[in-house]
């Protein structure tokens, strides 16, 4: 049976995602991130924006650190911003199931 693992919510503020824009972000290094289909979700946070906010996470894809970098894998993440206004806040929701 598979199992699903639910990491934090990860909230990024250090830099504005313009109307039209993207970002990269990043999460990890986890072991659990090397095997089993991760999703991610991006949202706005609600107060900070005025009016709708559509985020769209485009590219998900794992990276193995080099050498020296340990054996564990980090998750790339952009997340692009389909409306006008400047997002300054994004939440992340990443997730896993894994067989």
């Amino acid at each position: 049976m598979a199992s699903v693992q639910m990491f934090n919510a990860y909230i990024f503020n250090t830099v504005a995602i313009p109307g039209g824009g993207a970002q990269g972000y990043w999460v990890g290094p986890h072991p659990a991130l090397g095997s089993g289909t991760v999703t991610v979700t991006a949202q706005s946070q609600p107060g900070f924006v005025s009016g709708d906010m559509i985020l769209a996470v485009e590219l998900l894809k794992t990276r193995w650190p080099g050498a020296g970098g340990g054996q564990d894998p980090y998750i790339d993440i952009t997340v692009r911003n389909h409306n006008k206004n400047n997002c300054p806040y994004v939440r992340l929701m990443v997730s896993m199931v894994n067989p």
